[in-house]
């Protein structure tokens, strides 16, 4: 079921980047209110709820990544947007 739901959500978010394993999409955005009312209003209309919402704001490790397309020394991913 709640791959389903992913599914639907992530054809309905054709920006994001789906994670099957943690059952999450990440969705680019500019960070704004206006960006994530958007994003809230396309999941509504097709008639999908979230059951979780967290916005990462990108730190110099996200932008070593994006710039050089290499993990940190940490090891951690490119996780910049909103998950749902």
């Amino acid at each position: 079921m709640f791959l389903l739901r992913l599914n639907a959500a992530s054809s309905v978010l054709d920006e994001s980047s789906r994670d099957d394993d943690a059952l999450a999409l990440t969705v680019p955005s500019d960070g704004g209110v206006k960006a994530l009312r958007n994003t809230l209003d396309r999941l509504a209309k097709a008639n999908l709820e979230v059951d979780d919402l967290s916005i990462h704001t990108p730190d110099l490790d996200d932008v070593f990544f994006a710039l050089t397309g290499a993990k940190t020394q940490s090891g951690g991913d490119d996780t910049k947007g909103t998950e749902s």
